[in-house]
C-alpha cells in the first residue's frame, strides 16, 4: 500500500508568506504525472500553476478552493513512489508496550488541521487587493472581480476607489498605435517624464509597432491633454494611470517609463496584477541628486523664455529638435505652466529628489530592468548602483536623459530584451 505524504504549500515568490487555493486541477483519487498541474495558487499578486514534483495520486484535499494558508502548511495528502521536495511522509503511530518489538507498528493516517475556509459568499481577493482596499476605504463586497474564477484584482480595487472619489482624475489622455503586422505580442504602455507628453514617444512607438506590438502612451496628470490632479503623490498618479489604462486595455501589459514616468511605472507594477514586464529608462527616485538648472530652464520656458537651453541638457536628440517641434513642446508646457511648477516643487524641492522608488522596486515581482545614458546631465547614471539586485542595469554610451531620442535602435533592443545585461 502506498505511503501517504503531505503536500505542502511551496514558496512561490521571494516575498510570499501565505497563499490562497484558487482551484484544484485534480480530484481525490486521480493520478498525476510529474510536471502536471495539480492546483492553482494565488500569491501576493498573481495566480500560479503548481506542478507535481513526482508521479503520484491525490488522496485527500486538506485545503479546498478559497482557503488561505501559510507557506509550509499542508494542502493535501498524496501518494507516490518517492518523496519529493514540498511533501513529507505521514507520521506513523509509535509502538507501545512489551510486545512492541515483536509486532510491526500499525500505520496511522496523516492528520492535519484543516485550514479555516473563507466565509460563505466572501469575495476572493489577493493580499495585494485587500491591502489596496484597506488603504482606499473600499468594501471588497461591493467590488466585482474580473480575475480568474471571479477573483478581485488590484486593478479592480483601484477602479472601485476611483469611482467613489469625486476628486479623482476621471480620464487621462492615451495615444494608441496599432501594430503594423499580425502578432501576439503583449501591448506596451509608455509613460513620459516631467514636462513631457505622449508625443515624445512617437518615434519609438513606430518602431515597436513595426515589430508587431500594440503601443499605448499616456499623458500624465497636468501634461499634454490630461487635466491636472490635486494629489501629486506617485502612488495616487499610478492609480490614475491604471484606471485610464484599464478602461482601454485588458490583460497583461508591459510598462516602460522614463525619468518621473519610470517612478510611476514602478509603483504601478506593485498595484496592477497584470504588469508582465517593467522597463525603466533614466529612472528618477534612486538618489537625491538632480540638475535643478534643467528644471529652472523648463519653468522659464513655460513662462515664455527660450526653450533651447533646456533641451540642450536633455541630450543630442532633444537638442537637435527643429524650431517647429521645439515650439510645439513649448506651447504644451506654456498652457500648463502653473501646474508644472507646482509638480516640480513637489517632486524636486530645493534641487533634490523627493521620490524614492526603491521600496516599490523591492515589491515588484515582474521581470524588471533599467537603462541609463552615460551622458545624462539631469540624473546621475551612477544611481544605478542603488537598484535592487533583481533589477538588471544596462548602460548606453552616447545617450543623455532621453535615450529613446538619442539611440532609438538601442532602446528598442533594450525593450525587446536583446540588450546584454551589464550589471
Amino acid at each position: 500500500m502506498a505511503v501517504s505524504e503531505e503536500l505542502l504549500l511551496p514558496r512561490l515568490g521571494e516575498t510570499m508568506d501565505e497563499g490562497t487555493v484558487v482551484a484544484w486541477r485534480k480530484k481525490p483519487g486521480e493520478a498525476f504525472k510529474r510536471g502536471e498541474v495539480i492546483a492553482e495558487i494565488e500569491s501576493d499578486k498573481t495566480v500560479v500553476e503548481m506542478p507535481a514534483l513526482q508521479d503520484g495520486r491525490l488522496e485527500k484535499i486538506l485545503a479546498p478552493a478559497g482557503t488561505k494558508l501559510a507557506v509550509g502548511a499542508p494542502l493535501a495528502l498524496i501518494s507516490g513512489a518517492k518523496a519529493a521536495k514540498g511533501s513529507k511522509p505521514a507520521k506513523a503511530a509509535r509502538p507501545a508496550g512489551k510486545d512492541a518489538a515483536a509486532k510491526p507498528a500499525r500505520s496511522r493516517k496523516a492528520t492535519a488541521k484543516k485550514p479555516a475556509a473563507p466565509a460563505k459568499g466572501a469575495p476572493l481577493g489577493s493580499p495585494n487587493s485587500r491591502r489596496l482596499a484597506k488603504e482606499g476605504g473600499v468594501d471588497l463586497a461591493t467590488v466585482k472581480g474580473t480575475g480568474r474564477g471571479g477573483r478581485i484584482t488590484g486593478a479592480n480595487v483601484v477602479a472601485a476607489a476611483a469611482a467613489q472619489s469625486a476628486a479623482h482624475v476621471s480620464h487621462l489622455f492615451i495615444e494608441r498605435w496599432r501594430p503594423r503586422r499580425s502578432s501576439r505580442q503583449l501591448p506596451w504602455l509608455l509613460i513620459h517624464g516631467l514636462f513631457g507628453s505622449s508625443k515624445s514617444w512617437s518615434g519609438l512607438a513606430a518602431m515597436l509597432t513595426d515589430a508587431g506590438a500594440p503601443v499605448y502612451a499616456i499623458d500624465l496628470p497636468g501634461h499634454g491633454k490630461s487635466q491636472a490632479a490635486g494629489d501629486f503623490g506617485i502612488a495616487s498618479i499610478a492609480r490614475d494611470v491604471i484606471e485610464s489604462l484599464r478602461s482601454k486595455v485588458e490583460g497583461p501589459v508591459r510598462l516602460a517609463g522614463i525619468s518621473l514616468g519610470a517612478a510611476v511605472a514602478a509603483e504601478m507594477a506593485t498595484i496592477d496584477d497584470g504588469v508582465d514586464e517593467l522597463c525603466l529608462i533614466a529612472p528618477a527616485g534612486l538618489g537625491e541628486a538632480v540638475n535643478r538648472s534643467f528644471i529652472d530652464r523648463m519653468i522659464a520656458a513655460a513662462r515664455g523664455a527660450d526653450i533651447h537651453p533646456a533641451l540642450e541638457l536633455l541630450g543630442p536628440g532633444a537638442s537637435a529638435l527643429g524650431d517647429k517641434a521645439a515650439g510645439a513642446m513649448q506651447d504644451e508646457i506654456r498652457e500648463r505652466a502653473e501646474a508644472l511648477e507646482q509638480m516640480a516643487e513637489a517632486w524636486f524641492p530645493q534641487g533634490r529628489q523627493a521620490i524614492d522608488i526603491r521600496p516599490a522596486l523591492g515589491r515588484v515581482e515582474a521581470p524588471a530592468r533599467a537603462l541609463f545614458g552615460l551622458d545624462d546631465q539631469i540624473l546621475p547614471w551612477q544611481d544605478a548602483t542603488r537598484l535592487p539586485d533583481h533589477v538588471g542595469a544596462h548602460f548606453l554610451a552616447g545617450a543623455g536623459h532621453m535615450p529613446h531620442l538619442d539611440r532609438p535602435d538601442r532602446v528598442l533592443a533594450f525593450l525587446q530584451g536583446t540588450e546584454e545585461r551589464q550589471k
